[in-house]
């Protein structure tokens, strides 16, 4: 698993027991960490990565996504990136199961791929390989869980609340309390403003939820994670191997030995 937040969830739900796991960073990070962020428009205006989720239940794009687009052609001192949930634009009605809730999904007019400050990408694999996570100077989305690719490195975050869901207290919500969040786009010009004037407002908290989320090391996490596999096989190899012990014959014996086995794992 990435970090102790992950299987901390897991053991809450039911879904985890005993100490049976590796904790063993991220992957994606390992070609990113020291790499310099590309650089995607001719300026040094600040740029801002817009990702919403594609659930209707708490995607802003279906209430507010057109607006806030509309809002950066009218405000070409920033750069904005839009780079949605890779599922967001696959299909153009959305279910949330957790809701029921069944939306269709606004779409993207022609006219914001004419905006030189402004570029659009729904299906390319840059979605995926943290090209946008790492080049834009601030995050504005809504549950989408890239924002902890994101703060791979701590940077101001804006979160957009369309539905007004009653987050505060809501782990499922926890990223929430690395930036303001927002319910509407009102706000939205001051409130970069005031995040990128104080970059460092949030980054202990950020600091301390991401290395709750990721146990990153020198180490790189694919060598740990390959270490974790040969370590788990190598354990299983030995208890294969192992000589079979009576419980009945010797019933001392073999509880002790098992026992002994289970406290060296």
């Amino acid at each position: 698993m990435p970090g102790e937040k992950y299987a901390r969830r897991l053991r809450e739900t039911g879904g985890l027991s005993g100490n049976d796991y590796a904790l063993i960073g991220y992957p994606k990070f390992d070609p990113v960490r020291n790499s310099k962020p590309a650089r995607l428009f001719a300026n040094d205006n600040p740029t801002i990565v817009y990702n919403p989720h594609f659930s209707p239940a708490f995607s802003s794009w279906f209430k507010l996504g057109p607006a806030v687009l509309d809002w950066f052609a009218d405000n070409p001192g920033y750069n904005l990136i839009f780079a949605p949930h890779v599922m967001l634009f696959r299909r153009p009605i959305h279910v949330s199961a957790e809701s029921s809730t069944v939306a269709w999904r606004p779409g993207l007019p022609r006219r914001f791929r004419r905006c030189p400050n402004i570029k659009i990408d729904i299906d390319s694999p840059r979605l995926f390989d943290m090209t946008y996570m790492t080049a834009a100077d601030l995050y504005l989305g809504d549950i989408s869980s890239q924002v902890m690719e994101f703060l791979v490195r701590p940077r101001p975050c804006v979160f957009l609340n369309a539905q007004s869901h009653k987050w505060d207290g809501d782990e499922n919500f926890a990223a929430w309390r690395l930036g303001p969040v927002l319910e509407g786009i009102d706000q939205l010009g001051p409130t970069l403003a005031e995040a990128l004037a104080f970059p460092d407002a949030y980054r202990e908290l950020q600091e301390e939820h991401f290395r709750d989320s990721f146990s990153l090391t020198a180490e790189t996490s694919a060598d740990r994670a390959a270490a974790a596999i040969r370590d788990y096989v190598v354990r299983a190899r030995r208890v294969q191997s192992a000589p079979v012990r009576d419980p009945v014959a010797a019933p001392a014996a073999f509880w002790e030995e098992a026992s002994a086995s289970r406290e060296a794992n």
